[in-house]
């Protein structure tokens, strides 16, 4: 089997009913133009996959961070390991939670 760890931890996510998912990665988030976008919704995420401005692996993590959205998780964060315990990296966040933000 090819399990996709960023798969499960949204399902995990899920499951345990989490506030926050961080996806940790070797970059410090979603970046466009060098720099990191620190929050996009789904439909701006879906068009910069479109664009080509995320390619490789960043698209199943971009993929996995919008399915974790949509299915009940509040706030969806790609950062790098040093990023961790800041506010650094790209948030998705929920409608509901991006219009409240």
């Amino acid at each position: 089997y090819n399990v996709n760890a960023d798969e499960v931890a949204g399902a995990l996510a899920l499951a345990l009913s989490a506030d926050l998912l961080d996806f940790v990665s070797d970059v410090s988030g979603v970046i466009q133009d060098g720099v990191v976008v620190p929050e996009l919704t789904q439909e701006q995420a879906e068009a910069l996959v479109k664009s080509g401005v995320i390619l490789n692996g960043m698209v199943p993590k971009v993929q996995a961070a919008i399915n974790a959205i949509d299915q009940g998780v509040r706030k969806v964060r790609i950062v790098d390991l040093a990023g961790v315990f800041g506010e650094s990296g790209t948030v998705f966040l929920s409608r509901h939670s991006f219009h409240d933000h």
